[in-house]
């Protein structure tokens, strides 16, 4: 049993580890677009997306850790999840260290879903933007001008928005 722990405590340290290069690899894209440029964009979604294929895999590896735990525990396996598996061994005083490490990767899951949201949000405004200049270019200026709320629905552009109409 010791063993499965070790190995489910490594999983977990490198799922963290790989979250938080993809948490870097969203603000270098982030950066990219907000300055407006392109330079290393491809390299930068390549990285980002053989860090996804690999905490895909590290989650399947998790997954069968956490089966084999769970058969040993005498839990079903539906029922098996890190947070039920933490929660018994906190319970027995045992492996503490890996209640700290979910709670850490759930930070970081979360600030890289931030992150994601701030990247697709931001290629959303600009499509659109591009959009209204080919508008401006081909001179349909009679367009509504549209953009994006926060939460990323098309709305009328309103106040501080640019306007092809000027």
């Amino acid at each position: 049993m010791k063993a499965l722990f070790s190995q489910l405590e490594r999983n977990i340290q490198e799922e963290i580890r790989v979250q938080q290069e993809i948490e870097k690899l969203l603000d270098q894209q982030l950066s990219i677009l907000i300055d407006g440029g392109k330079r290393g964009l491809p390299e930068t979604l390549k990285a980002a997306e053989a860090g996804i294929l690999r905490s895909q895999q590290l989650d399947t590896e998790r997954q069968g850790l956490l089966g084999e735990i769970g058969q040993k525990l005498g839990l079903s396996r539906d029922d098996v999840t890190l947070a039920k598996v933490t929660e018994l061994l906190e319970e027995q005083d045992a492996e503490p260290s890996l209640a700290a490490q979910r709670d850490e990767l759930r930070q970081v899951i979360r600030r890289v879903k931030e992150l994601n949201r701030k990247v697709s949000l931001l290629c959303r405004h600009s499509v659109h933007f591009i959009e209204d200049l080919l508008s401006v270019l081909m001179g349909k200026t009679d367009q509504v001008s549209r953009t994006y709320t926060r939460q990323g629905k098309v709305t009328a552009a309103g106040g501080n928005v640019a306007s092809p109409k000027g």
